[in-house]
């Protein structure tokens, strides 16, 4: 599954989340495999609020490339409001 792409929208049920502290680009080591995730906090579908959109991409890139990589493709452009 090289450069696989994940889009999420997570609902915090418990506590803050680092998200809201420090949005933006993180790397993230699962299994061996670093990972490059983008996270902001809100949700487009939640009208609750206290939600946060995520993306993981395999790998190590630059904060650039993520959004680059948002605003390419229409559905992560719309989860992300770019």
């Amino acid at each position: 599954m090289k450069n696989m792409i994940c889009g999420l929208n997570v609902t915090i049920k418990h506590g803050i989340c680092n998200v809201y502290k420090n949005p933006g680009r993180h790397l993230i080591q699962h299994h061996g495999v670093a990972y490059t995730n983008y996270a902001v906090p809100f949700s487009v579908d939640d009208k609750r609020a206290a939600s946060h959109t995520e993306v993981f991409w395999e790998g190590i890139h630059a904060e650039n490339e993520m959004i680059e990589l948002i605003k390419n493709n229409s559905f992560l452009r719309q989860q992300f409001r770019m």
